[in-house]
């Protein structure tokens, strides 16, 4: 295990600078991800990272398990004292692991038939995290995200994935109209002016389904291409769901009626 006690080394600088620059971690095609559970994920799906950075002198028995692990597949492994550590920890009081590692590629087609997510501009790096979670609790193998929506593999989405990341096949900077012409699946979107609500449509089998922008929602160009349309029944006083609630109340009704088919 290598230690680095200085902040000016030249590591520690790029490591400092994929945990703060979105358009550094582009370049690199790299990312940074904290913490023993998405770790331990990355480890089961992917295997070796480029490297496991460790806090010097951590005792926590998750820490030392996934230092263990690394140690075992010869990863690259650096120990850091607390100064140094805490400028590249994206969260200020992380559990002592960081991964560095390069943003996954994805070499194979888009499967047409399977169940997808179609992401306009979501912007919120938390509502992506809390949607990707909900897609892999509920079923979903594909996510197609538009090039205006936050980086799926920043830091900040993986912490909110926790881990949903490595059940999903991500696809970035799509062009979505293109994508759901060539789906064979039916494609939902949510509408006010739905006759049906999501518990009134069928919504066994495989589908895709879209969901929009915080702020300005799901555009007229991606609404015309849906081939069904859907409503979210709710109190008339209350006047939208956040899209990542919006996404996980559809999400979980369609598993629940295919559960029952």
């Amino acid at each position: 295990m290598k230690k680095i006690t200085s902040s000016k080394n030249p590591l520690i600088k790029e490591f400092v600078q994929l945990s703060a620059k979105q358009s550094f971690r582009n370049r690199k095609k790299m990312t940074i991800l904290e913490g023993s559970h998405l770790a331990g994920e990355y480890l089961r799906v992917f295997g070796v990272p480029e490297f496991c950075l460790v806090l010097s002198g951590s005792r926590n028995p998750e820490v030392q398990e996934i230092v263990s692990k690394c140690e075992s597949l010869n990863a690259k492994i650096i120990e850091l004292e607390e100064n140094i550590y805490t400028k590249i920890s994206p969260v200020k009081q992380g559990i002592g692991v960081i991964f560095v590692v390069k943003n996954p590629t994805l070499s194979e087609e888009i499967n047409p038939r399977a169940n997808s997510l179609i992401l306009e501009n979501i912007q919120d790096a938390g509502n992506l995290g809390t949607i990707l979670r909900s897609a892999a609790a509920f079923g979903v193998e594909q996510i197609f995200c538009s090039p205006e929506t936050v980086a799926a593999w920043s830091p900040k989405v993986l912490r909110a994935g926790m881990g949903a990341h490595f059940a999903l096949k991500i696809f970035e900077n799509q062009n979505l109209a293109e994508i759901i012409e060539k789906l064979k699946v039916p494609v939902f979107a949510t509408s006010l002016e739905a006759e049906k609500s999501i518990f009134e449509e069928d919504l066994r089998g495989n589908s895709a389904w879209i969901f929009g922008n915080e702020g300005k929602g799901v555009s007229a160009e991606l609404q015309n291409l849906a081939t069904k349309k859907v409503i979210i029944p709710q109190n008339p006083q209350i006047e939208s769901l956040n899209v990542a609630m919006a996404a996980t109340v559809c999400l979980s009704e369609r598993w629940r009626q295919n559960l029952e088919k």
